[in-house]
C-alpha cells in the first residue's frame, strides 16, 4: 500500500518484504529494550543479594557478585554508553551539523547502527538505576570512571540533532537522567572530581569554542602540559543542564523547563569553595 496523498509528500510503497522487514526491527528493538532492562536489573540484585545477606543465591540462579564482575569485566557499561552515542549517518543530518560533527569528531568513526529512541531511553534509565543503586563506594567509582557518565551526558545536546517525535520520547528521561546526577553530586561533593575533566590549552589560542562542546571552565590553576596555558575544565552536567533550558523544547515544556532551572540551581549551591570558583569562572 502506499502513504502520502499530496506531490509533496514522499510516498512510501511497502511490499510484504519490507513489512516483514519493518516487523523483525521492532521485534529486535523490543528484545534489545528487554535485555538492557535485564541486565540493569541483575547488577542493582547484587547490592540487594549482599543487603539480604546473600540469600539469593540458594535459588539456583546467577551468583549475584559474578553478575557484577562480569558487567565489569566486559565494560558493559562503556557498550551502553555508545548505543545512546550513536548517530546517524551524514546523509540522514543537515549539512552544517554533520560539519560539525566532523570537527569535533574526527577520530571517531559511525558504528553502522543507530538505535531507536525506545532503546537510548532504556540506556538512560538503566544507567542511572545503577548509579542510585550503587550502595557502595567502590561500584559507585567504577560507575563514574573513565569519563563514560559524562559522555552519556554530552551526547543529547545539542537537542537539534533530534526530530521532534525522538525529543518527545527522550526529553523527559534524559532531563530526569541529569536530576539523578546533580542530586547525588549535591549529597556527595566529593564526586565532583567525576564530573569534570580537565585539558591544557596553549598560549594565544583564541579560537572559539562550538556551542556542542561541554561547558569550558577557566581554571586558575597552571598548566605544565599546555606550556604555561591554562587548564580548562569541562563540566558536561552544567552545560547540558543549560542546553536543554535554553532550547526551543523546554520553551513549551513546563516540567523539562522547571527541571533543568532546578538542576542548574542546585549546581551553583553546592557549598564548596572550589566548585563554586569553577562554575562562576565558566566561559562559554
Amino acid at each position: 500500500f502506499k502513504e502520502g496523498s499530496s506531490d509533496d509528500t514522499a510516498l512510501a510503497v511497502r511490499d510484504d518484504a519490507s513489512v516483514a522487514i519493518l516487523a523483525a526491527a521492532r521485534a529486535l528493538e523490543t528484545r534489545v529494550v528487554e535485555t538492557i532492562r535485564s541486565l540493569g536489573e541483575a547488577v542493582v540484585a547484587q547490592t540487594r543479594g549482599e543487603d539480604d545477606g546473600g540469600k539469593d543465591g540458594d535459588d539456583g540462579g546467577f551468583d549475584n557478585e559474578e553478575v557484577w564482575t562480569y558487567f565489569c569485566d566486559k565494560n558493559i557499561l562503556a557498550l551502553l554508553v555508545d548505543i545512546a552515542k550513536a548517530k546517524p549517518p551524514p546523509s540522514m543530518i543537515s549539512d552544517a551539523e554533520q560539519q560539525q560533527q566532523q570537527d569535533q569528531e574526527q577520530q571517531q568513526q559511525f558504528g553502522g547502527v543507530v538505535w531507536t529512541p525506545s532503546v537510548k531511553v532504556q540506556v538512560l534509565e538503566t544507567i542511572s538505576t545503577l548509579l542510585t543503586n550503587a550502595k557502595d563506594d567502590t561500584s559507585l567509582y567504577f560507575l563514574l570512571s573513565n569519563n563514560h557518565v559524562n559522555e552519556l551526558t554530552s551526547f543529547f545536546v545539542p537537542t537539534s540533532q533530534w526530530t521532534d517525535h525522538a525529543l518527545e520520547e527522550m526529553m523527559p528521561h534524559y532531563i530526569g537522567f541529569l536530576k539523578s546526577l546533580s542530586l547525588k553530586l549535591v549529597q556527595s561533593p566529593h564526586l565532583f572530581q567525576f564530573f569534570v575533566s580537565e585539558s591544557g590549552r596553549a598560549n594565544g589560542d583564541t579560537s572559539p569554542q562550538l556551542v556542542s562542546e561541554p561547558l569550558l571552565l577557566q581554571s586558575s590553576m597552571p598548566s605544565s602540559s599546555s606550556a604555561g596555558g591554562a587548564l580548562l575544565t569541562r563540566f558536561p552536567l552544567l552545560h547540558s543542564s543549560i542546553q536543554v533550558l535554553s532550547s526551543a523544547f523546554a520553551k513549551s515544556d513546563a516540567f523539562v523547563h522547571i527541571t533543568a532551572l532546578n538542576i542548574i540551581l542546585n549546581l551553583c549551591q553546592i557549598p564548596l569553595g572550589h566548585i563554586r570558583t569553577v562554575i562562576g569562572e565558566a566561559v562559554v
